[in-house]
């Protein structure tokens, strides 16, 4: 954790600090000086999507089990948020979050299904492949409390 104080050399931590200090955290979050109850923040930084799933479609899954794999998606992050401070250890938070990420793969195989053909009760379909990508805006609200 670096800390910088205007007009001063920076300081180490657990020194205390003053109400004027901008800290700027490891994983690249930066914290303005409080600004009466109001702290405003942001940051931003590298970003891994691993997605686990699983078929729960009844046609699907009937005769044979699915096989489903998900490529990982990279990419980053920015984020941007107030805190509010309502007593001297609770504060409400608003926080905004947009992930940018590369396309990821999905690809689904193993896929038997019944069929209504005499002498042919089931079927191999085949696989399946998609290219899905993402680059959610997350919005959150909430409350927290120091410790």
């Amino acid at each position: 954790e670096v800390v910088v104080v205007p007009g001063h050399q920076r300081g180490a931590v657990g020194q205390g600090r003053r109400r004027d200090e901008h800290v700027v955290r490891p994983d690249g979050l930066a914290r303005t000086p409080e600004l009466g109850r109001v702290r405003l923040y942001a940051g931003a930084g590298p970003v891994v999507l691993l997605v686990r799933a699983k078929v729960t479609n009844a046609v699907l899954t009937e005769v044979a089990t699915p096989k489903i794999e998900i490529t990982p998606a990279y990419g980053v992050v920015a984020q941007a948020g107030v805190d509010l401070r309502l007593t001297r250890s609770i504060y409400a938070r608003l926080d905004l979050k947009e992930i940018w990420l590369t396309p990821s793969e999905t690809r689904i195989s193993n896929i038997h299904v019944k069929t209504t053909i005499p002498l042919l009760d089931t079927v191999e379909v085949g696989s399946a492949t998609s290219q899905v990508q993402a680059n959610p805006l997350i919005v959150q609200l909430g409350v927290g409390a120091n410790f």
